[in-house]
């Protein structure tokens, strides 16, 4: 089962990913980080340096997503004509730097569709639809609705979502703290539009019919899961559970 964690810069997407594997760290299940996943099915987990485990990562992800090029050939082609539409305030290099993260998020993707079996669990904080943030987050332009839409329809969904949600006033002041690539000069107007674009993106996702019935979210400022109804949806229960000891994790 495969479980993206998805919201903008500075929820708390990382810190809830730690929060679940601790909690889980003397359990049965199989539990374990997109990242970890692909390096130990390559057998290259033992390598302790970070730089070099992100370079191993990044080639293995990227050769998977090469090889499901035919599968997700229009996700490509929207992915290249979104990039090249950017705003002139996103440099070449920028434009590289996305289509790569693009890439190794696919690839990724589709390593541990096909390697992982129904008792595993493997979480992600940046997975596919984590992308629309590079795509289409951005100071100078609101995201386009539509752009979002399509994206949604073209990219590989994950077993469940789930999105921290996190006050605008609380988005604004951890990213003004740590800064950002992407906001330019970082002064508070600038931090503001980026964070508010952020936000209406990933409205946008939740309330795709499309992700809705996979999706989960979590109060970021109370931490708590807001109420659904998973019906018959065993993967989204599990996934409820899981997240919920993590939380459960942090506030004990």
């Amino acid at each position: 089962m495969q479980i993206e964690i998805i919201g903008s810069t500075g929820a708390g997407k990382s810190t809830l990913t730690k929060n679940i594997l601790h909690a889980n760290s003397n359990q049965d299940l199989d539990i374990l980080t997109s990242f970890t996943f692909v390096l130990r099915k390559s057998r290259t987990d033992w390598i302790k340096n970070h730089s070099v485990r992100m370079v191993l990562l990044n080639l293995f992800a990227l050769l998977a997503c090469l090889l499901s090029f035919r599968k997700n050939f229009e996700l490509f082609r929207f992915v290249t004509k979104t990039i090249n539409q950017f705003p002139a305030s996103v440099s070449g290099l920028e434009k590289f730097k996305i289509a790569r993260i693009v890439a190794r998020n696919i690839g990724i993707y589709e390593i541990v569709d096909y390697f992982s079996t129904e008792k595993q669990v493997v979480l992600a904080d940046e997975g596919t639809i984590h992308i629309a943030h590079y795509l289409f987050v951005h100071v100078s332009v609101e995201p386009n609705v539509q752009d979002i839409k399509k994206f949604i329809d073209l990219v590989p969904i994950p077993d469940a979502v789930v999105y921290l949600k996190q006050p605008g006033a609380i988005l604004i002041r951890r990213t003004t703290t740590r800064g950002h690539k992407r906001i330019s000069g970082n002064g508070s107007n600038n931090v503001s539009k980026f964070i508010n674009h952020a936000a209406k993106t990933f409205e946008i996702i939740e309330e795709s019919p499309i992700i809705k019935d996979q999706l989960l979210t979590v109060n970021g400022e109370k931490w708590e899961i807001n109420p659904i109804c998973s019906g018959n949806n065993p993967i989204l229960s599990n996934a409820l559970n899981i997240v919920r000891s993590g939380i459960n994790f942090r506030n004990g």
